[in-house]
């Protein structure tokens, strides 16, 4: 028993080296990106140089803050420190008010969105839940191509409501259909280097204390789809 619980003890502390150096690099990317860019912004006199290098400093504390914002909600979700008082949710007005939220980003490349949306209210944490949309309808953004479509349906199916988002990008790579929804996992680079691996994690975690279920599948056509039934 005393040996089992050694090497029980060792996984652990493994787990936590690892997450504790995964959160190191992601940081250490942007960190080096401003430091950067902030001593080149101090020596360059071209206005244009200057707003250019401005705009990748912003850019990169905004990941900064992403990624801090996100660490703090797994652990949160990690802990069990959500709250116990569920409300009522109205889902299809989450999906707009993310679309809504993200506009600048699909109008930017042109995607046409095709949604059927039913109304369905669910008993929820309001917050949560809206994390999980923003994370999936950023995702199918960053993923679609110039002028590409994004199809969001919402149905009823009985007593659970089912929600998809299909995009036309290049799909997910059959090794990586299984590790997408863990921590810090970014699978093929070719994807886009952009995020820090921890949305897909949020959102399993997210959907699963509600009592439901995701799933990430490559389409026939192309593209990416996931569903949640909640």
């Amino acid at each position: 028993s005393f040996n089992i619980m050694t090497r029980e003890l060792a996984s652990v502390e493994m787990l936590r080296s690892d997450f504790v150096s995964d959160i190191s690099h992601e940081f250490k990317t942007p960190l080096t990106a401003i430091e950067g860019y902030a001593k080149l912004l101090a020596d360059e006199q071209d206005p244009d140089e200057r707003n250019e290098y401005v705009q990748i400093i912003v850019e990169e504390t905004g990941r900064l803050s992403a990624l801090a914002q996100n660490i703090l909600t797994m652990n949160k979700l990690e802990k069990g420190n959500i709250p116990a008082q569920r409300e009522r949710v109205c889902i299809d007005e989450q999906i707009r008010r993310a679309l809504a939220l993200c506009e600048s980003k699909w109008s930017a490349k042109q995607l046409e969105l095709e949604l059927d949306l039913c109304k369905v209210e669910i008993g929820g944490v309001e917050p949560l839940l809206m994390q999980v949309w923003t994370n999936l309808i950023d995702n199918a953004i960053k993923f679609s191509p110039q002028g590409g479509k994004i199809r969001i349906t919402l149905l009823r199916a009985g007593r659970k409501c089912i929600f998809k988002i299909q995009d036309e990008g290049p799909g997910i790579p059959q090794r990586d259909l299984g590790h997408i929804f863990s921590k810090f996992y970014k699978g093929d680079k070719s994807r886009g280097s952009d995020g820090n691996g921890l949305g897909l994690s949020i959102a399993r975690r997210v959907v699963e204390i509600h009592g439901g279920g995701i799933r990430a599948e490559n389409t026939p056509q192309g593209g990416a789809c996931f569903t949640i039934t909640l």
